[in-house]
């Protein structure tokens, strides 16, 4: 039963994400269709972790970091319809795709779809690569 779990999760578009200046290992998280994945700061003390969204439900999962350069609410991921989106909800330092700003500072972005080889970057310390 485990290699249809693992050949399954495969068929997911994942993200890798990496930091910029080695300040936490690279993780690599899958989307599930249709579940939003949270990108924002932790709030209270931590490291950075990876919540995937339950397979069986349309609740979200998060990416939170420990850092003050993250907003609280940074972004937000997810596939839809074969597609993978992204948007930045109101954060502080933004959220840019490849060397694009997504938003002005505090105002939500509209959702903009990533392709293969984009470079999402997250206040210059997360970068979110699809591979």
């Amino acid at each position: 039963m485990e290699p249809a779990r693992d050949s399954a999760e495969q068929a997911l578009p994942a993200l890798l994400l990496h930091s910029t200046t080695d300040a936490f290992p690279s993780i690599r998280t899958h989307l599930p269709p249709y579940q939003r994945v949270k990108i924002g700061r932790l709030t209270e003390p931590g490291t950075v972790y990876a919540i995937p969204p339950p397979s069986d439900s349309t609740s979200s999962g998060a990416i939170l970091f420990d850092f003050a350069t993250v907003s609280r609410k940074h972004a937000e991921v997810w596939a839809e319809d074969g597609k993978i989106f992204i948007r930045d909800t109101e954060s502080s330092n933004g959220t840019f795709v490849n060397g694009e700003r997504l938003s002005a500072e505090g105002e939500a972005s509209r959702p903009v779809q990533l392709r293969t080889g984009d470079v999402v970057v997250c206040v210059l310390l997360c970068v979110l690569v699809w591979p």
